[in-house]
């Protein structure tokens, strides 16, 4: 197996993006390493990012197992495996970043739409919306 490439935390990850936005909030250093995230996320946050012309805060990136369950995240969550984030936008509601988003991937993309946030998960497998 490949030795993952450990990442000075303010690194951009992407043109609007570094690892610190995204990393686990516990401070484990998960999302510090090439490799954590899947590479789509950061193009799907990217193409958010460019489309509303506004900076995407990422209220929820990668997590550890120990800091998914410490704010209650389901088990086998997609934020512990590099492939979720939780997002908002100033000005912005999380039902126009969810209709543009299942403009663009209507068969494929997990998007959560809940009051103060968007969810965001890479699926291999199909599509699928929900609302809180």
């Amino acid at each position: 197996m490949k030795n993952k490439q450990t990442i000075n935390k303010k690194e951009k990850i992407s043109q609007h993006f570094t690892y610190q936005e995204i990393s686990c909030k516990c401070l484990c250093g998960f999302g510090y390493k090439k490799g954590d995230l899947d590479n789509s996320v950061v193009v799907i946050l990217e193409l958010i990012r460019n489309h509303f012309k506004k900076p995407v805060l990422i209220t929820s990136g990668l997590r550890c197992e120990k800091h998914n369950k410490n704010v209650g995240g389901v088990k086998n969550s997609t934020h512990t495996k590099g492939l979720a984030v939780d997002i908002k936008i100033d000005d912005i509601t999380p039902q126009q970043i969810s209709s543009f988003l299942d403009f663009l991937f209507p068969n494929c993309l997990g998007i959560g739409t809940y009051k103060t946030f968007t969810h965001i998960n890479k699926r291999a497998d199909k599509s699928y919306r929900w609302k809180e």
